[in-house]
């Protein structure tokens, strides 16, 4: 039996005004978000929302994509909401200063111990630290509130205020003055910094924070990853239990090269 589902303004038999939002799944989004921010870019988006002709159109490439969805204009215009407000919750993790970004697979990095108190005081946050983020330079587009002016082709960074910091370049910046951090007390304080970090510092402090090594050979790493901008990321952006092994992987090769 086929399954009759609402045209994209949302007439249809049995369909009522006012029903609760249909479950999104995050396959749909990944269509949506995309599609989306097409059509910010060709003006489609005014202000906080989209014309009403977007949502229509939104609504029959879901409903195309996924035919058991039968989503209607108007349940795509009310999952507008649910939209921004993984925004502003990412938004608010990338304020902290703890929080790293890998530019190649798309992702908030937390180092492992500070992630584990961190999720406990906002389990929310599981949800994108330590795991890709799909489509995030999209859903900046979709979800943010747009001025009179908007330059398009500027990266996300320098939409949140970035300058170009040396080494900083695949790391996003901290928010604006009114994005508040997420309160989870002591511990969000205790990571806050009004200073970014250069990729130098990070890999000062995550490699003298190492224990139980040689100082000798410890000064040879340092002096090596130092120069090597990626072989440095490499180190310092994965969690600790990886670093240890990173490490003793890189002291061996370094012994194995030494005459």
């Amino acid at each position: 039996m086929s399954t009759s589902c609402a045209n994209a303004d949302g007439v249809q038999n049995n369909k009522r005004k006012g029903k609760p939002n249909k479950r999104w799944t995050k396959e749909m989004d990944n269509v949506l978000i995309p599609l989306l921010a097409d059509m910010t870019r060709t003006g489609l988006k005014v202000d906080k929302s989209f014309k009403h002709q977007a949502f229509v159109e939104a609504t029959n490439v879901v409903n195309a994509r996924f035919p058991t969805a039968c989503m209607d204009a108007e349940n795509m215009e009310n999952h507008m909401s649910t939209l921004k407000q993984k925004y502003q919750d990412i938004k608010k993790l990338m304020n902290l200063s703890g929080v790293g970004w890998n530019d190649e697979s798309k992702m908030l990095v937390l180092e492992d111990e500070t992630y584990q108190t961190f999720v406990k005081g906002q389990p929310k946050a599981k949800e994108y630290l330590n795991k890709p983020i799909p489509f995030f330079e999209e859903l900046w587009l979709v979800a943010r509130d747009d001025h009179a002016t908007c330059d398009h082709a500027r990266t996300i960074y320098h939409q949140f205020g970035a300058t170009t910091l040396e080494g900083e370049s695949a790391r996003p910046p901290n928010m604006p003055m009114d994005c508040e951090p997420v309160d989870i007390g002591e511990l969000a304080a205790s990571i806050k910094t009004t200073k970014k970090k250069t990729w130098k510092e990070k890999l000062s402090d995550a490699l003298w924070g190492m224990e139980n090594y040689d100082d000798n050979e410890m000064e040879m790493v340092f002096e090596k990853l130092i120069k090597d901008k990626k072989q440095a990321e490499n180190f310092y952006l994965r969690k600790l239990s990886l670093r240890k092994r990173w490490l003793d992987n890189f002291i061996a090769s370094m012994r194995d090269d030494s005459p």
